[in-house]
């Protein structure tokens, strides 16, 4: 990202000649041109020439300040001071600007959200906006753990909320706002702000630190994810992970229908969606920590309980990681008050399942992807849920998370993806991603890659379901002669699930990962088997889905079962009389852009499950370069 800074000093002279706000408004980042709103002008016209002002009788000049940094989540933070102090070495300063001056406590009674008096034609109306502190806090979070430069460093993160129109920002920190009295010294209202110099002083040396800025501007973002182990954190009251922007407004929002949960009887159904890598996990796991905040006084069970469809791979890495044994969601007790179903686009009877969850809960909340439904028994899109809900007189709210943060910033590979096979044209959050992506002529020298790159983090082999699976790894279920190499290897074991995920054993490495045992899991990095169950067919310019190719029983059977076939040994049973697979599917006049839409889901949901690097075998060279054309991210 492109940064607009300069030194306090050097931006005090701008601001004078009310030339900042200009820049700033037409200042581009990187490749990203952003659309700034009229509030943000008037901010940096108004608050930036008074904060400039008071660095400036701090004695703070020299130093140099960052305005508009853009994370690469899409997170922007104000102003950014980069400095030094002899006792705790490199320090970065975190403003928050506002130009508030009136607010009040929400009417939801929540700790992280302000109603702001603002003028909308003519008329004063109160905006819920998020506390500043809430704003400092989660920036200062981000910083700590995904920016490369600050979280292997040692460099001390402050914050300041700058809020110079205010009279009092007493209520910020008292009465509902008690969380924040800790913190109530990083608040300044108009009657502190002559304190603001003192205060600096004490924290910075007055020398231009460069290092520090390099290190700032250059460093690359990891994020990493709280995985499954946040369920724990997030049933004992602590918070489970970062939130960042969509996340924290979709929080925000759900957290009002938490708090009103328990005190009517009325049924709501809530749909979150996104797609692999966007924190629908992070985000379901913060709606447990919600409830139990709210109802910390009570004993026992919370009435919030986190729930799978169906997946026994994800189940046994969830117990792993935190010792606690995850229900699927038929089996819910009675007298839940909220359920939080993940992985909900495997729900195969939605009206059934929503029927049993409703009796047991008043809210439901689904977190789910359309483009991750791999069988055609599957059912669980927006499309059907919000049909049900409604045929059952239940409101439906929906919710989109749209960010990519697996990987730093997925968003530019996922996008692609996404056009590449579906046609889905978006507008791209970032061109690039810190994912490498390689493509390798010879299965050998990417297992010699995956191998070196596993005493570092856990490597994974995944495929397409297509070789038959013993189910006992003594076997060689997958066999490829690859261009006279011949690669070898074991499914991965139907037991020892969460063994299999840590790779702490080097033969975790040797097992091949199928779309069943990785579906709703991620890997430091990944080597992928792109075989010709699906190929891009360059005289029709289309995907092309073999079903005959597939080896995954559950998937052709349940295709066949779906058209009224039944499986008879190698052939199919329909209508009286036995046929092949492929003459079947001809029989039955079956769409195969059917088969193909849930072939691209399968291979899409492959293709995210790397955080850090992935490597690409292709068996089909015409789908290797169109792959290779469409995916040039960076």
């Amino acid at each position: 990202m492109e940064a607009f800074y300069r030194t306090v000093e050097e931006l005090k002279k701008l601001s004078d000649d009310n030339k900042l706000a200009d820049l700033l408004w037409h200042h581009e980042h990187g490749m990203v041109k952003i659309d700034h709103s009229d509030s943000e002008y008037m901010s940096w016209k108004n608050s930036l020439p008074v904060l400039l002002n008071v660095l400036c009788n701090s004695g703070l000049s020299n130093l140099v300040m960052v305005l508009e940094y853009e994370t690469p989540l899409g997170a922007r933070i104000d102003a950014v001071l980069l400095g030094y102090n002899h006792k705790h070495g490199d320090q970065i300063m975190l403003f928050e600007l506002k130009q508030w001056s009136r607010i009040k406590s929400t009417n939801n009674l929540s700790v992280v959200q302000v109603s702001v008096g603002i003028n909308a034609q003519g008329k004063r109306i109160w905006d819920p906006r998020l506390h500043p502190l809430q704003q400092l806090l989660t920036y200062e979070k981000h910083l700590k753990q995904n920016h490369q430069g600050i979280s292997e460093g040692s460099v001390t993160i402050l914050g300041l909320a700058f809020l110079h129109n205010l009279e009092s920002a007493k209520m910020l920190y008292t009465g509902t706002y008690q969380k924040w009295s800790s913190l109530k010294d990083s608040i300044f209202d108009r009657e502190a702000i002559s304190k603001i110099p003192q205060y600096l002083r004490e924290r910075f040396e007055t020398v231009e630190n460069v290092e520090l800025l390099r290190l700032f501007l250059n460093g690359n973002y990891v994020l990493g994810s709280a995985g499954f182990a946040g369920l724990k954190d997030a049933i004992n009251r602590k918070e489970n992970a970062v939130m960042i922007k969509d996340q924290v407004a979709i929080n925000s929002a759900v957290y009002q229908e938490i708090q009103l949960e328990d005190k009517q009887s009325d049924k709501k159904l809530i749909i979150v969606s996104g797609g692999p890598g966007t924190g629908k996990t992070i985000v379901g796991l913060h709606f447990i920590y919600d409830y139990a905040m709210l109802h910390k006084d009570r004993p026992n069970a919370y009435g919030a309980v986190y729930a799978l469809p169906r997946s026994r791979t994800v189940s046994d890495v969830i117990e792993g990681e935190n010792g606690i044994s995850v229900p699927f969601m038929d089996r819910i007790s009675k007298g839940t008050h909220m359920v939080v179903i993940d992985e909900a686009h495997r729900i195969e009877d939605v009206r059934r399942d929503l029927s049993n969850l409703f009796e047991k809960a008043n809210l439901v909340i689904v977190l789910q992807d359309d483009h991750q439904r791999i069988r055609i028994r599957e059912h669980g899109t927006v499309k059907e849920f919000k049909s049900v809900a409604t045929n059952m007189g239940i409101p439906v709210q929906t919710y989109n998370l749209n960010i990519q943060k697996r990987s730093g910033f997925q968003s530019g590979l996922i996008d692609r993806i996404d056009e590449m096979f579906y046609g889905e044209k978006k507008k791209l959050l970032s061109t690039g991603t810190n994912l490498n992506i390689t493509y390798f002529d010879k299965l050998r020298d990417l297992d010699i890659d995956l191998k070196r790159k596993n005493v570092n983090g856990r490597s994974k082999w995944i495929a397409p379901f297509d070789w038959e699976w013993s189910k006992n790894v003594n076997n060689v279920d997958i066999s490829i002669n690859d261009h006279g190499d011949l690669f070898e290897r074991p499914w991965n074991p139907k037991k020892l699930q969460y063994s299999w995920y840590q790779s702490k054993r080097p033969e975790d490495l040797e097992q091949v990962g199928s779309i069943y045992t990785t579906q709703g899991l991620e890997f430091d990095y990944v080597g992928l088997i792109w075989w010709d169950d699906l190929i891009w067919d360059g005289q029709i310019k289309k995907w092309r889905g073999d079903l005959s190719k597939s080896k995954d029983p559950g998937f052709v059977n349940g295709i066949i079962e779906a058209f009224g076939g039944r499986r008879r040994g190698k052939l199919v049973q329909w209508r009286g009389k036995q046929y092949e697979l492929n003459a079947f599917l001809d029989a039955a006049v079956i769409d195969r852009r059917i088969i193909t839409l849930l072939m691209l889901n399968t291979y899409r949901v492959l293709l995210s499950r790397a955080t850090k690097s992935m490597g690409i075998w292709f068996k089909d060279e015409i789908t290797r370069k169109h792959v290779e054309d469409f995916l040039k991210l960076n």
